[in-house]
């Protein structure tokens, strides 16, 4: 009995063996009918907010997959490990905005910002989650939010087409971003343009209220309509615009420092007539709804969050003899950067400070140059042999790199300036009193020799260089010079100090 009782036990553990330890036949998934895996959530997610390609999607040991999952990590300030730990799982099936963390740089309808600080807004429909008096009042607040602290004014409309539409809707809802059902995406927003650009979408499946019970529609509007003028994702986990959801007590909301800087680098400062014309019937606008710019949009308005110091003249590193080590444009705003120190100069002549650091926390000081690739919404920043690139204020994984990608000699110890020409691809490295054109097509050094050769009668030595509206723009010691590229000469010179007007 005892030897039929060993035999029957063996043959039964061979069986529970077999059965734990037998891969799955053709590779078949065999996760029950409507469940997904950690590593299919996970790749819905990069695909949906870091850009991750569809070709990636499927290929359990893909490189692609790996670099995502850092590139997420990094961002939310995660131990970078490229694997799906417990928690970067948690942070991925957190509730969180619909606009992703990176953005599809091929899709550049937007504007940075709306050109008028006063701008409207309609609500098409309500949630039957609240009284319409709850919603007026909680889109009012969460509008009120930015305008505190900028000269923005928010007047509602009742019919016709408003710069910001908003609208509760759950699934498809005739845009191409359709919502995921309770618990996931909440809400999402276009930035500034024509169109469905700056419009607002709320997931009417979430449980919308006016308290920390369910999705509180004050705290994700607030957030939305940072979207909505302007603003991307933040990587500081205290800032209203951080990309996933959590409670914050809603009474007298004082916006984070780290959002109202971007609301002020994008706007300015507040006035005193500054308010939230949240009753005010506006002049319908006639703007037709057409091209529908995509909430993956990323635009030069995430440099422009720019977490600028709230001083419109910034003294303490103002100096009769000031020079600028670096300078790049975005959009209608000009950086120029000294002793880490970042002016931030605006059309309204608005001069804003900050810190490098503030701006780029994980850029070394101090930076030798800079130039930006607006269509990427990227700032590449060069000290020594090394370069930084930054998407906003986010370094892009892999970062920093050698400069001898840009097939710059090993002679080259450090970059003095660049000057960026997008409508030619061309790069001009500035190295003491000679130039290195690089071919940003080719990929090659198509041209080099001296300053002077390039661009006769400017300075031999330059420090900081930017490209604006047809002319080159040149530091040199205190001055800043205007030089006409296309007749080969200086037209007007500056004191830095009193061109910035600090």
């Amino acid at each position: 009995m005892e030897t039929l009782f060993r035999a029957f036990m063996l043959i039964f553990l061979s069986f529970v063996l077999v059965s734990w330890s037998a891969p799955v036949p053709d590779g078949k998934d065999i996760t029950p009918p409507g469940t997904e895996t950690d590593e299919q959530q996970a790749k819905k997610y990069l695909k949906a907010f870091y850009n991750m390609s569809s070709r990636s999607i499927g290929r359990s040991a893909n490189s692609a997959f790996t670099e995502k999952i850092k590139e997420m990590q990094q961002f939310f300030g995660l131990n970078v490990t490229g694997t799906l730990d417990n928690k970067t799982l948690a942070v991925m099936k957190s509730s969180r905005c619909g606009v992703p963390d990176v953005g599809n740089y091929n899709l550049l309808d937007t504007n940075l910002k709306w050109e008028t600080n006063v701008i409207t807004y309609r609500l098409v429909n309500y949630t039957p989650d609240l009284q319409p008096a709850e919603v007026d009042k909680a889109i009012a607040s969460a509008l009120g939010v930015w305008s505190s602290v900028s000269p923005l004014k928010f007047s509602k409309i009742d019919s016709g087409i408003a710069d910001i539409m908003i609208s509760f809707a759950p699934g498809d809802h005739q845009d191409p971003y359709p919502f995921d059902g309770p618990g996931k995406t909440l809400a999402h927003a276009y930035y500034p343009g024509s169109g469905i650009g700056g419009d607002a979408h709320f997931d009417e499946d979430e449980t919308w209220s006016t308290s920390a019970k369910a999705i509180n529609l004050f705290l994700v509007a607030a957030h939305e309509f940072g979207h909505s003028l302007g603003l991307s994702h933040s990587s500081d986990p205290s800032a209203l615009m951080y990309p996933t959801y959590h409670y914050a007590d809603t009474a007298n909301y004082k916006l984070p420092e780290d959002d109202m800087k971007g609301i002020q680098a994008l706007y300015g400062l507040p006035t005193a007539a500054t308010t939230v014309a949240s009753t005010t019937t506006a002049q319908t606008k006639t703007t037709t709804k057409g091209n529908q710019p995509s909430p993956t949009q990323t635009t030069a308005a995430t440099s422009a969050r720019a977490r600028s110091e709230t001083t419109t003249k910034a003294n303490e590193a103002c100096r009769d003899n000031m020079s600028i080590d670096a300078a790049f444009v975005l959009g209608d705003q000009i950086y120029l950067i000294t002793n880490g120190t970042v002016w931030v100069k605006q059309p309204s002549k608005t001069v804003v400070k900050s810190s490098v650091q503030t701006l780029w926390k994980r850029m070394p000081t101090p930076i030798d140059a800079a130039y930006a690739l607006p269509a990427r919404n990227t700032v590449v920043l060069f000290k020594g042999r090394q370069y930084w690139a930054f998407q906003g204020n986010a370094l892009r994984y892999g970062y920093p790199k050698d400069i001898s990608n840009y097939k710059l000699p090993s002679s080259v110890k450090k970059i003095e300036a660049v000057a960026n020409f997008p409508e030619t691809r061309k790069i001009d490295f500035f190295v003491e009193d000679k130039y290195y054109r690089f071919d940003d097509v080719k990929y090659t050094i198509d041209k080099t020799g001296p300053i002077a050769e390039r661009y006769p009668g400017l300075v031999k030595k330059v420090d900081a260089a930017f490209q604006l509206n047809g002319f080159l723009f040149v530091t040199s010691g205190a001055t800043l010079f205007k030089y006409d590229y296309k007749n080969n000469k200086v037209v007007e010179n500056w004191n830095i100090k009193a061109w910035i007007g600090c």
